[in-house]
């Protein structure tokens, strides 16, 4: 079963032009995680709510693509329609939260309930890693920092860590991906930053 949802984990691969400011925001993500200062963003269609940093904000998908149009990045254009056009075709939907003057993007996307367990972890582990390598440049280096099963008889959660770095950028991206299963909902969350956070306390605020 969890081999035929794979296409829900593609990659995203984001970076900010002004590195000052980069590093600003990052100190402020990390005092917000130690505080956990956020705010919900409902999901009205789907009744879910998700706790994110208050500097992020929702955009639309057209917004979005207008976004990754201006980096002037034939590869990652072509990949993120395709990606998009893929997920409206299946008539499933995806939302973004950005925070773009730090090179940062969330984006959150509802999928069927699937019921997994420790042992179907590294499963999902081996679909996260080949679909992000396979769906991004030769030269990107990704290094698998942290991944872990955690849950009880109803809440399930898997995360996978990447530290995603690339010769052609002096700066490193961090990439968190988590799959939740809970109340016969499971959601799929990406978030890239360019610092690592702990991400677990917002996550264990999401209303599903």
């Amino acid at each position: 079963m969890i081999k035929k949802h794979s296409y829900l984990l593609l990659i995203l691969f984001f970076f900010s032009a002004c590195q000052q400011v980069i590093e600003k925001t990052a100190e402020n993500l990390v005092a917000e995680k130690k505080e956990l200062i956020g705010k919900y963003h409902t999901l009205k269609s789907e009744k879910i709510k998700v706790f994110l940093p208050e500097e992020f904000n929702y955009i639309s998908t057209k917004d979005y693509l207008e976004y990754i149009e201006k980096l002037k990045d034939t590869f990652l254009i072509n990949t993120e329609k395709q990606r998009v056009d893929f997920i409206k075709n299946t008539g499933r939907k995806i939302y973004f939260f950005e925070h773009f003057e730090s090179g940062s993007i969330a984006n959150i996307m509802p999928e069927k309930y699937i019921k997994f367990s420790n042992t179907d972890a590294k499963y999902l582990l081996a679909i996260i890693d080949k679909t992000i390598k396979s769906n991004s440049r030769p030269y990107i280096q990704y290094e698998l920092l942290e991944s872990q099963f955690k849950g009880n008889k109803n809440l399930k959660i898997f995360k996978a860590i990447y530290e995603v770095k690339s010769p052609k950028i002096e700066m490193k991206i961090y990439k968190h991906v988590y799959f939740i299963s809970y109340n016969k909902k499971s959601v799929l969350f990406n978030l890239e930053t360019p610092v690592q956070i702990d991400c677990d306390p917002y996550i264990e605020k999401i209303r599903i």
